[in-house]
């Protein structure tokens, strides 16, 4: 007998025997007895499918008496589809008498779906008859625990798999229980599966390193406590040698024994190099300083005021008697040492240099520990720094015995000139005397000849390169000459140089540079001192020179002498350390530039695999939905024609059947019964165009380059979008204007494509969304224009514009930088065009323009080639 036959039979009419005759063949009190004493719900079926035994436990997990239950089929009680299921399953047992054992849901009175575990066997009567037992077991608590424990396993390993350290975990035997991705793509491994049971000897590494790992496991979980921190070799799969940081702890079960491991390493062969390098620079700056006469130094001064050294070379025990140390530890030293006389205009000349960062250029005396002074000249140039600090580089060199020099040339000039006139006034006064005058003038003249042999010897014997230059009666100048030292270091011989014009020993361009700092010695009347750079055989170099005047008994400037020292080494070192400076500052934006865009595309490939998974699962409901909805409909159609063959043959029914079709309204019930399936099946329409949308924009089986229908990603990502361009409270409904030009399929990177004009899309969304708020009356209707057209041969053109306010022309100009953003903290990152740009000139090719006025919107330009190589 079929079930359609037994639904339709009367309950008084079965094959075998009635349902009162069935219950009488059992001892219903011992049976019951027996049954109602069991935990689990026992249901007893007969052959027509009919209840015909149930228990207690039954009753209260249904929530229904037993006199609602007995002689009801499953399709009295439970919905179709899942009666058509139960009706199948004891059919089987009755038919082979297998018994069998099933999980299935169960919706009970109160709509709540339930999962069961049901066992059901066949039982015979000594007449024959045949019968399902079906004990049940209510297993949702457990279907939910193993839920939830998947998704928990689930997020857990999505969350190790994106740290970015490799993270591994072993047994007690050291074999691999798991890992993440990074450990993985190290090890060349394919998967979490292949790895398990595995052992470091399995893995790609040699021997020793093997058994150092051993031991390293062997020691921690000894220790059960300690945590193991090493910085090891490590030869990748690359074939190249690496460096890496490990931490291994013990891992405990709940009772607290040591049962394995867990390991977590970084590689940081980068870092290695990095200090290396430093090192190596540090070193050979060290001894570049050591070699360079006088102190080299750095002074900071601070925005509060304060003051500090933070480096200074050995050769401040040279000039001041301090060790580096000591300067650092106490600054105020350097201040405190200055001539009493002299300090205040040193700390207003620190002062005007940093004011101005014009360069420092002082020269002083200085008071040892012992009492003894000494002359001093420093020079450095000032940089403001970020924080609003002031550093200077500088270097102080001892000019004590130039200064010796310079005083005893003056003092023996002076002196000449003095007897001279004396012995002159003398003659003309008393021709008497002229022979004792003669003498005299004889004596005073072995006494300067005396002494100019001594300034020559000075002259000639000091290490200081010295030059003089004498003031021609018409104004200009001429060398008189130069010591030896100066021969020494220019290569040009005295000689040489006598009588000559700066142009002539140092050519036009230079020349004219050096006859300006004698002429503004002349002008200012004081000694100056200068850096400038000069050429001998071809060899450019940097001199320190101060040029002093000398003046006649009526206060003429007749003769400049001068000192110079070559600073081209130190000029060299600070252009060097500057230059080392800007290349680290580099390296470290271009380092945070790439792990930023490094965790954009992570981020980015991780929404990809959500989405896509989000638009699996969902796909399958509603394809369940939509295609039983048709049936759905079709049930309803037939039941509605035969209520109206009902009304038409029998169009007075009994008092209780009308009272209840007025209390419905069955007309306007089976009215807005068809609409509200159609209602059904538009929404059911609706999410399927949605999951294919968020399928096409997230291209997770298309990571890698092949042709596609760029169509597909712009509408996904109008499609996603859609809820911001409908209309809201502040703005009318955006129109999307599509000129679509008829493309063949384009070759690219679909998935990053589709990111671009999600970025592009999103900011124009936002600015239509900015200039209705700054401009709630615009009259002009907030428009997206999308336009595709094909360039021969090969190229591409996808043309995204707004009729928003614009873009200022200074922000276009970085507008593709990263991290630059218009938009307040929190909704913008700065980076969604800058990646477009790189997405589309780096991995396709291709360009991304920006063509905007302020007030006519804005058009972004995507240009790509139609086939890639």
């Amino acid at each position: 007998m079929q079930k359609d036959d037994i639904l339709h039979q009367p309950e008084e009419v079965t094959n075998n025997c009635s349902l009162r005759e069935q219950q009488e063949n059992f001892s219903v009190a011992f049976l019951l007895q027996i049954i109602n004493g069991t935990e689990d719900p026992i249901l007893v079926k007969d052959r027509q499918h009919r209840w015909v035994l149930i228990n207690d436990a039954f009753c209260n997990f249904l929530r229904r008496s037993r006199e609602e239950l007995i002689g009801k089929l499953d399709y009295d009680l439970l919905p179709k589809a899942e009666a058509d299921v139960m009706w199948e399953q004891d059919e089987l047992v009755l038919m082979t008498g297998i018994a069998n054992e099933n999980e299935e849901s169960f919706t009970n009175n109160q709509g709540q779906t339930r999962f069961i575990s049901t066992k059901k066997c066949l039982f015979e009567d000594d007449a024959g008859n045949k019968f399902v037992i079906a004990s049940i077991r209510d297993v949702t608590q457990y279907k939910q625990v193993e839920a939830d424990l998947r998704q928990s396993k689930q997020l857990l390993q999505l969350v190790i798999d994106n740290i970015p350290q490799g993270i591994f975990w072993k047994d007690r035997n050291s074999v691999y229980l798991g890992c993440n991705q990074n450990f993985l793509r190290d090890t060349s491994i394919d998967s979490v599966e292949t790895l398990l049971g595995l052992n470091d000897y399995d893995l790609p590494w040699q021997k020793g390193e093997a058994d150092w790992y051993r031991k390293c496991d062997r020691q921690v979980m000894a220790s059960g406590t300690a945590e193991l921190h090493i910085i090891e070799p490590l030869q990748k799969p690359d074939g190249k040698q690496h460096w890496i940081d490990t931490n291994k702890i013990p891992l405990r079960d709940v009772q607290g024994n040591v049962v394995g491991i867990l390991g977590t390493y970084e590689d940081i062969t980068e870092r290695q190099q990095t200090e290396k390098a430093l090192r190596q620079s540090e070193t050979k700056f060290q001894k570049l300083s050591a070699n360079v006469p006088g102190m080299l130094y750095q002074f900071m001064l601070h925005p509060d005021g304060s003051f500090s050294f933070p480096y200074v070379n050995s050769g401040s025990y040279e000039i001041y008697e301090l060790t580096p140390e000591e300067i650092q530890a106490d600054a105020s030293l350097i201040i405190a040492i200055v001539h009493a006389d002299e300090r205040e205009e040193f700390v207003n000349s620190i002062a005007v240099s940093g004011q101005t960062l014009q360069p420092w250029q002082w020269q002083g005396r200085i008071v040892l520990p012992d009492g003894k002074f000494k002359w001093i000249q420093g020079v450095s140039r000032p940089e403001l720094q970020a924080d609003g600090s002031i550093i200077w580089d500088g270097l102080v060199i001892d000019i004590t015995p130039r200064k010796q020099i310079e005083e005893a040339l003056q003092q023996a000039y002076a002196e000449l000139e003095k007897r001279v006139e004396e012995r002159t006034k003398q003659l003309a006064q008393s021709n008497e005397v002229l022979q004792t005058e003669i003498k005299e003038r004889q004596q005073a003249e072995a006494q300067l000849l005396e002494k100019e042999q001594f300034l020559r010897s000075v002259y000639d014997g000091s290490e200081h390169c010295i030059f003089v230059v004498d003031i021609l009666e018409d104004g200009d100048v001429c060398y008189t000459g130069w010591n030896p030292s100066t021969e020494r270091a220019t290569k040009l011989s005295n000689i040489n140089v006598i009588g000559k014009k700066p142009e002539d020993v140092h050519g036009a361009v230079e020349g004219a540079a050096v006859r300006q700092r004698f002429i503004k010695c002349l002008t200012a009347g004081t000694p100056i001192t200068q850096e400038s750079c000069l050429t001998f055989e071809g060899q450019k170099t940097w001199w320190l020179t101060t040029i002093n005047p000398l003046k006649d008994s009526e206060g003429k400037i007749y003769r400049l002498v001068g000192t110079t020292l070559n600073i081209t080494e130190r000029i060299r070192a600070e252009t060097q350390i500057k230059q080392q400076a800007e290349d680290l500052e580099t390296a470290l934006q271009e380092l945070q530039r790439t792990q930023l865009q490094l965790v954009q595309s992570e981020k980015m490939s991780g929404l990809g695999q959500l989405v896509a998974g989000i638009a699996h699962e969902i796909n399958n409901p509603v394809s369940f939905i939509y295609g039983n909805l048709a049936h759905a409909n079709d049930y309803i159609q037939d039941l509605v024609r035969l209520l109206q063959l009902y009304q038409q043959h029998y169009p007075q029914p009994l008092t209780e059947i009308q009272e209840l079709a007025a209390e419905i309204e069955v007309e306007f019930l089976i009215e807005d019964l068809l609409k509200l399936f159609n209602s059904m099946k538009v929404g059911a329409k609706r999410i399927q165009e949605i999951v294919l949308s968020l399928r096409n924009f997230s291209r997770m089986d298309e990571a890698e380059m092949k042709e596609v229908n760029i169509y597909e990603g712009i509408d996904s990502a109008l499609m996603i979008l859609e809820h911001r361009i409908r209309a809201t409270s502040d703005r009318p409904a955006i129109q999307v204007i599509k000129e679509y030009n008829e493309l063949p399929l384009v070759e690219c990177y679909a998935g990053q494509l589709n990111q671009v004009f999600m970025n592009i899309l999103t900011n124009a969304i936002d600015a239509l969304e900015e200039s209705t708020v700054q401009n709630p009356r615009l009259l002009v209707k907030p428009q997206i224009h999308i336009c595709t057209q094909l360039l021969k041969p090969n190229q591409v053109v996808i043309r995204i514009a707004d009729n928003g306010a614009g873009i200022l022309e200074e922000v276009k100009q970085r507008l593709f930088d990263p991290f630059f953003s218009t938009k307040p903290i929190g909704k913008g990152t700065g980076m969604g065009l800058s990646i477009s740009y790189q997405i589309i000139s780096q991995k396709h090719g291709g360009t991304l323009e920006c063509v905007s006025q302020p007030g006519n919107g804005a058009e972004f330009v995507i240009t790509i080639p139609l086939r890639q190589g």
